[in-house]
């Protein structure tokens, strides 16, 4: 109720009532507020808020009070944010339309929140993959190049640290191709696959072979000095002194001894090992889809692909691209730690000539178990990475 002091005036109990109903909730009555001032009815609702039209009383044949409900004010809704479509494939739509769009379809939000986590999910993947990698290559490098060498011996004559001599040079080399290999990988083949449609198995393998083609001027070097460390611990301090020594007796061409044969292997092991592992963990969500469709707990989405079951299947596709290309990797490993640059046909006449045939089989139990442990470590972190920020898998 006013204050006795505040009925004096009328336009100012007006303006006291008008404002205690915009409070709503907040003022000190919240049903409503009755007042007579010089035979006028007002009245205050605290909810629902209306709008008054005051009429006389106690005229015959003149309605009453009359109210007007107001109409709800609208909801602002915040201006929406892309988040999917845009990269690759809507800048190379709008080029093929005639109307070029590619600066704003490659940096829209969504684009570019993608790409970070793409990165991010690499970045992690190829520090976990090669210090895995990395002793098993020593093993690999020594049962490859040293004639008569065991398992034993080469671990014997490397010692526990030896076996990681070369992982500095190895994270030189993998870190940085892991990041543009999957950056790559991803945004090509959407876009390859919105051009071409049904045609997955294709725009996978065109996918895997630019980001391998392009991962591999990266790697190159790392790989080499680290491959000549394992061999000879006592030929390099680090990368950056291996790299500085190299280009200063061999030029910037020593670095890159053996590119057109880590073409040769890397680009059908990485077109295997990309199609095998996305179909096997393809088919995998499809079973987890099932089944909990089967159970009724599809509503609440069904179960991902767990990090083991990733891993498991990175296993199977390795063996299957280990297996297809193990010739290949025999060849490279020779070219790059040979005294004078050969070609790859050369070497591998080389290697037959000297050891037969099964020469260019040596290793394949230390380099079966270097991919299975490198790219099912680096495949499973970087999907699930990628699944963790939200996105789907690659």
């Amino acid at each position: 109720v006013p204050h006795p002091r505040m009925t004096s005036s009328p336009l100012l109990l007006l303006l006291t009532l008008a404002a205690c109903s915009d409070l709503g909730s907040a003022a000190p009555w919240s049903s409503s507020v009755l007042a007579r001032h010089r035979g006028t009815m007002v009245m205050a609702s605290a909810a629902p808020r209306s709008t008054h039209v005051p009429q006389r009383e106690g005229v015959a044949g003149k309605p009453g009070p009359v109210w007007r409900k107001s109409a709800p004010a609208a909801a602002v809704k915040p201006p929406k944010v892309p988040t999917e479509g845009g990269g690759l494939v809507g800048a190379l739509k709008s080029v093929m339309e005639g109307k070029p769009r590619v600066f704003e379809e490659l940096f829209r939000p969504g684009v570019v929140r993608t790409a970070v986590i793409n990165g991010w999910s690499a970045l992690v993947a190829g520090f976990a993959a090669y210090f895995i990698a990395t002793p098993l290559e020593t093993i690999k490098t020594g049962l490859q190049t040293i004639p008569g060498a065991t398992t034993m011996s080469v671990v014997r004559k490397a010692g526990p640290k030896g076996l990681f001599y070369g992982l500095g040079a190895m994270w030189w080399a993998g870190v940085p191709y892991s990041i543009i290999m999957y950056s790559i990988y991803s945004p090509i083949k959407e876009g390859v696959a919105g051009i071409v449609p049904n045609a997955a198995v294709v725009s996978a393998m065109i996918a895997a072979a630019v980001a391998e083609s392009v991962g591999c001027l990266f790697f190159l070097p790392g790989e080499l000095v680290s491959k000549r460390m394992m061999k000879d611990a006592s030929m390099y301090k680090n990368f950056p002194s291996a790299a500085r020594t190299i280009v200063g007796q061999e030029g910037v061409r020593g670095l890159y001894r053996g590119l057109k044969s880590t073409l040769i292997r890397d680009i059908p092991f990485t077109i295997i090992q990309f199609i095998v592992f996305e179909a096997l963990r393809k088919k995998l969500g499809e079973y987890h889809k099932a089944k909990a469709k089967e159970s009724g707990k599809i509503g609440a989405g069904a179960a991902p692909v767990s990090f083991g079951e990733s891993v498991a299947v990175g296993v199977m596709a390795a063996l299957v691209a280990t297996t297809a290309t193990l010739p290949l990797d025999v060849v490279k490993s020779n070219i790059q730690t040979v005294a004078t640059q050969q070609t790859f046909v050369t070497m591998t006449g080389t290697l037959i000539r000297e050891g037969g045939t099964k020469s260019l089989f040596r290793g394949f139990g230390p380099y079966a178990m270097i991919n299975a442990g490198k790219w099912s470590t680096s495949m499973a972190v970087y999907n699930t990475v990628r699944e963790y920020h939200g996105l789907r898998p690659s």
